[in-house]
């Protein structure tokens, strides 16, 4: 398991998706929030749901195209002959890919609150990487059942747009639904990102009761997803 982490670990880090999804495309997203609004209330906020992007769109969409990319080259057949339990490689890689996204959370922080020059307590800061960590790691076990639907590019952009976009509209990320259809707001309650997002908000308030809500779901939701990873995982 610690080679495979490792390898992982390397391999992540010279990624051009990682630069792309996980850092480029952020910062482009504070920049154009840091001049069309001058004088933005609630920045930490709005800073929270673009390193929620950031977290999710790493984690998710570049890992689900990296697994499919593995299987069709005969990655996971080589594996398959190998004594190394499934589990344990889905283990392995997934931490070693959601530490990468803690490490590009973190860059997208920094940069954000350097560019609103806004700060967050030390507190915070550290509330802030358990639930990156448990955000990012069943984002990332996830990616293993949504790859298997798929057995191209093609397929696989189709599914994981149509999961990641409304996972991020049907959230208070970047705006509040407290107006929208009864039907929207039921659908924000039970959506895993939404509850990434309202970590990150507990976390800037330092309440700690809702703080706990969301790690507690977070840590079902990666459960959830470990269980269809391994039921629905294909070698071919």
């Amino acid at each position: 398991m610690k080679k495979i982490f490792t390898l992982t670990l390397k391999t992540t880090m010279r990624d051009m998706y990682l630069l792309f999804w996980s850092i480029l495309l952020p910062v482009i997203g504070l920049v154009i929030v840091r001049y069309f609004f001058d004088h933005v209330s609630e920045s930490l906020y709005l800073i929270g749901g673009i390193v929620g992007v950031s977290v999710l769109m790493y984690a998710f969409m570049t890992t689900s195209f990296h697994i499919l990319s593995q299987r069709k080259r005969g990655v996971f057949q080589l594996l398959h002959i190998t004594p190394m339990p499934l589990w344990k490689y889905i283990v392995s890689t997934s931490m070693a890919r959601a530490i990468t996204a803690i490490l590009s959370g973190v860059c997208i922080i920094v940069i954000g609150l350097l560019m609103f020059q806004d700060r967050i307590s030390f507190k915070t800061f550290m509330l802030f990487i358990p639930v990156f960590f448990l955000a990012a790691i069943s984002y990332v076990i996830l990616s293993f059942f949504v790859s298997s639907l798929a057995k191209s590019e093609g397929q696989m952009s189709l599914v994981a747009n149509i999961i990641t976009m409304p996972m991020i509209f049907l959230s208070n990320a970047f705006y509040s639904l407290e107006s929208a259809p009864k039907m929207i707001q039921t659908l924000q309650v039970v959506n895993p990102y939404q509850w990434f997002i309202n970590g990150l908000h507990a976390a800037i308030n330092i309440d700690l009761s809702s703080y706990f809500i969301s790690m507690a779901l977070l840590i079902g939701f990666a459960l959830l997803s470990s269980l269809l990873a391994l039921g629905t995982f294909k070698y071919e």
